[in-house]
Protein backbone atom coordinates (compact mmCIF):
# COMPACT_ATOMS: atom_id res chain seq x y z
CA UNK A 1 0.00 0.00 0.00
CA UNK A 2 2.76 2.48 0.87
CA UNK A 3 4.82 2.21 -1.80
CA UNK A 4 1.97 2.94 -4.12
CA UNK A 5 2.00 6.57 -2.79
CA UNK A 6 5.97 6.50 -2.34
CA UNK A 7 6.77 7.98 -5.82
CA UNK A 8 4.31 10.73 -5.56
CA UNK A 9 5.41 12.05 -2.35
CA UNK A 10 9.27 11.72 -3.20
CA UNK A 11 8.25 13.75 -6.42
CA UNK A 12 6.93 16.53 -3.98
CA UNK A 13 9.66 16.49 -1.81
CA UNK A 14 11.79 17.13 -5.31
CA UNK A 15 9.71 19.80 -6.73
CA UNK A 16 10.34 22.31 -3.80
CA UNK A 17 13.82 24.04 -3.30
CA UNK A 18 16.43 22.21 -2.12
CA UNK A 19 19.90 23.64 0.19
CA UNK A 20 22.69 24.57 -1.81
CA UNK A 21 25.74 22.63 -2.74
CA UNK A 22 27.97 25.01 -1.12
CA UNK A 23 25.86 25.24 1.85
CA UNK A 24 26.24 23.77 5.27
CA UNK A 25 22.98 21.82 6.23
CA UNK A 26 21.78 22.99 9.74
CA UNK A 27 21.18 20.25 12.74
CA UNK A 28 17.90 22.75 13.58
CA UNK A 29 15.70 24.71 11.00
CA UNK A 30 12.66 26.08 11.55
CA UNK A 31 8.93 26.95 10.02
CA UNK A 32 6.45 29.95 10.59
CA UNK A 33 3.29 30.65 9.41
CA UNK A 34 4.55 33.93 8.01
CA UNK A 35 7.79 32.40 6.52
CA UNK A 36 9.30 31.38 2.86
CA UNK A 37 10.59 28.61 1.61
CA UNK A 38 13.05 30.61 -0.42
CA UNK A 39 14.37 31.67 2.88
CA UNK A 40 17.37 29.65 4.87
CA UNK A 41 15.12 28.07 7.53
CA UNK A 42 17.29 30.08 10.67
CA UNK A 43 14.91 31.23 13.77
CA UNK A 44 15.22 34.88 11.88
CA UNK A 45 13.77 33.46 8.17
CA UNK A 46 12.36 30.58 8.96
CA UNK A 47 10.55 28.19 5.73
CA UNK A 48 6.90 27.81 4.83
CA UNK A 49 6.42 24.28 4.92
CA UNK A 50 7.30 20.78 6.57
CA UNK A 51 8.61 19.86 3.29
CA UNK A 52 11.27 22.33 2.79
CA UNK A 53 12.80 22.16 6.14
CA UNK A 54 13.06 18.78 6.16
CA UNK A 55 14.86 19.32 2.57
CA UNK A 56 17.53 20.97 4.19
CA UNK A 57 18.11 19.91 7.75
CA UNK A 58 21.07 17.54 8.47
CA UNK A 59 20.67 13.94 8.87
CA UNK A 60 18.83 13.34 12.40
CA UNK A 61 18.04 17.45 12.54
CA UNK A 62 15.29 18.42 13.53
CA UNK A 63 12.56 20.72 12.14
CA UNK A 64 10.85 23.16 14.68
CA UNK A 65 7.33 25.12 14.37
CA UNK A 66 6.89 28.00 15.72
CA UNK A 67 4.21 29.37 15.55
CA UNK A 68 0.03 27.00 14.57
CA UNK A 69 -0.17 27.13 11.71
CA UNK A 70 -0.25 24.30 8.38
CA UNK A 71 2.93 23.27 6.99
CA UNK A 72 1.96 20.78 4.46
CA UNK A 73 2.27 16.94 3.72
CA UNK A 74 5.81 15.42 4.19
CA UNK A 75 7.92 13.22 2.85
CA UNK A 76 10.76 11.84 4.79
CA UNK A 77 13.98 9.86 3.60
CA UNK A 78 16.26 10.34 6.23
CA UNK A 79 16.70 10.94 10.08
CA UNK A 80 14.70 13.29 11.63
CA UNK A 81 12.92 15.03 14.25
CA UNK A 82 9.55 16.85 13.42
CA UNK A 83 8.03 19.05 16.69
CA UNK A 84 6.45 21.94 17.75
CA UNK A 85 6.61 23.43 21.18
CA UNK A 86 3.76 23.56 24.04
CA UNK A 87 1.31 25.88 23.19
CA UNK A 88 1.78 25.67 19.25
CA UNK A 89 -0.36 23.54 17.42
CA UNK A 90 1.56 22.45 14.02
CA UNK A 91 -0.97 21.06 11.40
CA UNK A 92 -0.71 18.97 8.39
CA UNK A 93 -4.42 19.71 6.44
CA UNK A 94 -3.40 16.89 4.13
CA UNK A 95 -3.69 16.81 0.38
CA UNK A 96 -2.60 14.17 -2.46
CA UNK A 97 -2.61 10.32 -0.55
CA UNK A 98 -0.95 11.03 2.90
CA UNK A 99 -0.01 13.70 5.26
CA UNK A 100 3.94 12.11 5.94
CA UNK A 101 5.26 9.21 4.20
CA UNK A 102 8.11 7.90 5.70
CA UNK A 103 10.60 6.00 3.62
CA UNK A 104 14.11 6.45 5.76
CA UNK A 105 17.16 4.50 6.20
CA UNK A 106 16.67 0.98 8.17
CA UNK A 107 19.21 2.76 10.63
CA UNK A 108 16.98 6.12 10.90
CA UNK A 109 15.24 7.20 13.72
CA UNK A 110 12.05 9.30 13.12
CA UNK A 111 10.61 11.41 15.96
CA UNK A 112 6.88 13.00 15.21
CA UNK A 113 6.22 15.16 18.22
CA UNK A 114 3.13 17.88 18.82
CA UNK A 115 1.76 16.93 15.48
CA UNK A 116 -2.04 17.53 14.22
CA UNK A 117 -3.24 15.30 10.89
CA UNK A 118 -6.76 16.46 9.34
CA UNK A 119 -7.68 14.02 6.69
CA UNK A 120 -10.47 15.78 5.62
CA UNK A 121 -11.82 12.69 4.54
CA UNK A 122 -10.52 13.15 1.29
CA UNK A 123 -6.84 12.25 1.60
CA UNK A 124 -6.06 8.29 2.17
CA UNK A 125 -3.28 7.81 5.01
CA UNK A 126 -2.02 9.81 7.97
CA UNK A 127 1.36 8.26 8.50
CA UNK A 128 2.88 5.81 6.08
CA UNK A 129 5.70 3.84 7.11
CA UNK A 130 7.95 1.43 4.54
CA UNK A 131 10.99 1.60 6.41
CA UNK A 132 12.83 3.33 9.10
CA UNK A 133 14.93 1.94 12.01
CA UNK A 134 12.50 3.73 14.76
CA UNK A 135 9.53 5.48 14.89
CA UNK A 136 8.61 7.58 17.41
CA UNK A 137 5.48 9.66 17.22
CA UNK A 138 4.48 11.42 20.57
CA UNK A 139 1.54 14.33 21.56
CA UNK A 140 -0.10 13.63 18.04
CA UNK A 141 -3.68 13.74 16.60
CA UNK A 142 -4.31 11.84 13.78
CA UNK A 143 -8.05 12.00 13.00
CA UNK A 144 -10.65 11.87 9.29
CA UNK A 145 -8.51 9.77 6.89
CA UNK A 146 -9.84 8.32 4.44
CA UNK A 147 -8.06 5.35 5.01
CA UNK A 148 -5.73 4.31 7.88
CA UNK A 149 -4.80 7.24 10.24
CA UNK A 150 -1.45 5.46 10.86
CA UNK A 151 -0.27 2.64 8.61
CA UNK A 152 3.12 1.05 9.81
CA UNK A 153 4.29 -1.51 7.17
CA UNK A 154 8.17 -1.67 7.14
CA UNK A 155 10.41 -3.73 4.97
CA UNK A 156 13.03 -3.83 7.83
CA UNK A 157 13.63 -4.53 11.69
CA UNK A 158 11.78 -1.33 13.08
CA UNK A 159 11.05 -0.01 16.69
CA UNK A 160 7.84 1.89 17.39
CA UNK A 161 6.92 3.79 19.80
CA UNK A 162 3.15 5.74 19.99
CA UNK A 163 2.28 7.72 23.48
CA UNK A 164 0.13 10.73 24.42
CA UNK A 165 -1.27 10.25 20.80
CA UNK A 166 -5.22 10.60 19.87
CA UNK A 167 -6.18 8.26 16.34
CA UNK A 168 -9.93 8.64 15.20
CA UNK A 169 -12.58 8.81 12.77
CA UNK A 170 -10.86 7.10 9.86
CA UNK A 171 -12.73 5.38 7.36
CA UNK A 172 -10.93 1.86 7.46
CA UNK A 173 -8.31 1.53 10.25
CA UNK A 174 -7.12 3.31 13.06
CA UNK A 175 -3.54 1.91 13.18
CA UNK A 176 -2.05 -0.91 11.35
CA UNK A 177 1.13 -2.37 12.98
CA UNK A 178 2.70 -4.95 10.42
CA UNK A 179 6.15 -7.08 10.39
CA UNK A 180 5.55 -8.73 6.87
CA UNK A 181 8.79 -7.70 5.60
CA UNK A 182 10.83 -7.07 9.05
CA UNK A 183 10.41 -7.43 12.62
CA UNK A 184 8.22 -4.48 14.11
CA UNK A 185 8.07 -4.29 17.55
CA UNK A 186 5.61 -1.64 19.28
CA UNK A 187 5.01 -0.12 22.42
CA UNK A 188 1.96 2.03 22.66
CA UNK A 189 1.00 4.00 25.88
CA UNK A 190 -1.48 6.22 26.60
CA UNK A 191 -3.08 6.20 23.10
CA UNK A 192 -6.98 6.89 22.59
CA UNK A 193 -8.29 5.35 18.85
CA UNK A 194 -11.41 5.55 18.57
CA UNK A 195 -14.24 5.95 16.04
CA UNK A 196 -13.08 4.01 13.74
CA UNK A 197 -14.60 2.20 10.92
CA UNK A 198 -12.70 -0.98 10.79
CA UNK A 199 -10.60 -2.24 13.67
CA UNK A 200 -8.99 0.82 16.46
CA UNK A 201 -5.88 -1.55 16.00
CA UNK A 202 -4.61 -4.27 13.48
CA UNK A 203 -1.82 -6.40 14.66
CA UNK A 204 -0.40 -8.67 11.75
CA UNK A 205 2.14 -10.61 10.23
CA UNK A 206 4.08 -11.27 13.28
CA UNK A 207 4.66 -7.70 14.89
CA UNK A 208 5.31 -7.38 18.53
CA UNK A 209 2.89 -5.02 20.38
CA UNK A 210 2.75 -3.95 23.86
CA UNK A 211 -0.25 -1.69 25.15
CA UNK A 212 -0.77 -0.12 28.04
CA UNK A 213 -2.88 2.32 29.93
CA UNK A 214 -5.22 2.68 26.42
CA UNK A 215 -8.41 3.69 25.12
CA UNK A 216 -9.13 1.61 22.11
CA UNK A 217 -13.14 1.96 21.87
CA UNK A 218 -16.49 2.22 19.85
CA UNK A 219 -13.79 0.89 16.53
CA UNK A 220 -16.06 -0.55 14.35
CA UNK A 221 -19.11 -0.17 15.28
CA UNK A 222 -21.97 -2.06 13.18
CA UNK A 223 -19.05 -4.27 11.39
CA UNK A 224 -19.73 -7.84 12.01
CA UNK A 225 -18.01 -9.35 14.37
CA UNK A 226 -15.45 -11.01 12.06
CA UNK A 227 -14.80 -7.74 10.16
CA UNK A 228 -14.67 -4.96 12.91
CA UNK A 229 -13.28 -4.96 16.37
CA UNK A 230 -11.53 -2.58 18.51
CA UNK A 231 -8.07 -4.81 18.22
CA UNK A 232 -7.65 -7.46 15.57
CA UNK A 233 -4.50 -9.63 15.87
CA UNK A 234 -3.41 -12.53 13.00
CA UNK A 235 -0.34 -13.90 12.39
CA UNK A 236 1.02 -16.06 9.47
CA UNK A 237 2.25 -19.21 12.10
CA UNK A 238 5.14 -20.62 12.68
CA UNK A 239 8.10 -18.80 14.45
CA UNK A 240 5.97 -15.68 13.21
CA UNK A 241 2.97 -15.66 15.09
CA UNK A 242 1.84 -12.25 16.37
CA UNK A 243 1.91 -11.29 19.64
CA UNK A 244 0.19 -8.69 21.85
CA UNK A 245 0.55 -8.00 25.82
CA UNK A 246 -2.60 -5.40 27.06
CA UNK A 247 -2.67 -4.34 30.36
CA UNK A 248 -4.98 -1.40 31.84
CA UNK A 249 -7.21 -1.02 28.24
CA UNK A 250 -10.43 -0.05 28.01
CA UNK A 251 -12.32 -1.31 25.28
CA UNK A 252 -15.93 -0.01 25.80
CA UNK A 253 -18.80 -0.83 22.59
CA UNK A 254 -22.41 -1.25 21.98
CA UNK A 255 -22.95 -4.90 22.81
CA UNK A 256 -22.75 -6.23 19.22
CA UNK A 257 -18.98 -4.34 18.95
CA UNK A 258 -15.85 -6.77 19.06
CA UNK A 259 -13.25 -5.74 22.03
CA UNK A 260 -10.40 -8.40 20.92
CA UNK A 261 -10.51 -10.50 17.57
CA UNK A 262 -7.87 -13.08 16.85
CA UNK A 263 -7.80 -14.24 13.34
CA UNK A 264 -5.57 -16.58 12.29
CA UNK A 265 -1.84 -17.30 14.73
CA UNK A 266 -1.56 -15.03 17.51
CA UNK A 267 -0.65 -15.17 20.98
CA UNK A 268 -2.42 -12.83 23.57
CA UNK A 269 -1.86 -11.80 27.32
CA UNK A 270 -4.39 -9.35 28.96
CA UNK A 271 -4.34 -7.70 32.36
CA UNK A 272 -6.50 -5.22 33.63
CA UNK A 273 -8.51 -5.39 30.29
CA UNK A 274 -12.25 -3.85 29.94
CA UNK A 275 -14.27 -4.94 27.18
CA UNK A 276 -17.39 -6.71 25.28
CA UNK A 277 -16.08 -9.63 24.21
CA UNK A 278 -13.28 -11.63 22.65
CA UNK A 279 -13.54 -13.82 19.52
CA UNK A 280 -11.30 -16.26 18.44
CA UNK A 281 -12.05 -16.59 14.42
CA UNK A 282 -8.78 -19.23 13.02
CA UNK A 283 -6.82 -21.65 14.44
CA UNK A 284 -2.99 -21.39 16.19
CA UNK A 285 -4.72 -18.87 18.48
CA UNK A 286 -3.94 -18.85 22.18
CA UNK A 287 -5.14 -15.68 24.94
CA UNK A 288 -4.14 -15.73 28.37
CA UNK A 289 -5.63 -14.17 30.83
CA UNK A 290 -5.24 -13.55 34.37
CA UNK A 291 -8.01 -12.56 37.49
CA UNK A 292 -7.87 -9.21 36.98
CA UNK A 293 -10.20 -8.88 33.46
CA UNK A 294 -13.64 -8.04 32.90
CA UNK A 295 -14.11 -9.73 29.19
CA UNK A 296 -16.30 -12.15 27.83
CA UNK A 297 -15.39 -14.77 24.79
CA UNK A 298 -18.54 -16.87 23.80
CA UNK A 299 -16.04 -18.90 21.85
CA UNK A 300 -12.72 -18.80 23.57
CA UNK A 301 -10.75 -20.39 25.98
CA UNK A 302 -8.92 -18.32 28.03
CA UNK A 303 -5.42 -19.96 29.63
CA UNK A 304 -4.07 -18.64 33.10
CA UNK A 305 -1.02 -16.17 32.43
CA UNK A 306 1.90 -17.92 32.22
CA UNK A 307 4.68 -17.62 35.23
CA UNK A 308 7.49 -15.65 34.31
Amino acid sequence: MIRTILAAALALACSLPAISAHAAARDRVFVASYGSDSNPCTFGSPCKTFQQAVNVVADSGEVTAIDSAGFGPISITKGVTITSPNGVEAGIIATGDAAIVINAHPTDAVILRGLTLEGANSTEFGIGVSSAGKIEIVDCVIRDFSNNGIDIESNNNTLVHISNTKVMNNAINGLIISAQFGMVTADLSNITVIDNNIYGILIRDGALVTLDKSDISNNGVGQPADQGCNIEISGPGGPTDSQAYLKNVTMNGPGENCSIQQDGFSIVYISQVMGSFANQAGSGNVMYSDDTNIIQGPSVTFFPMPKN
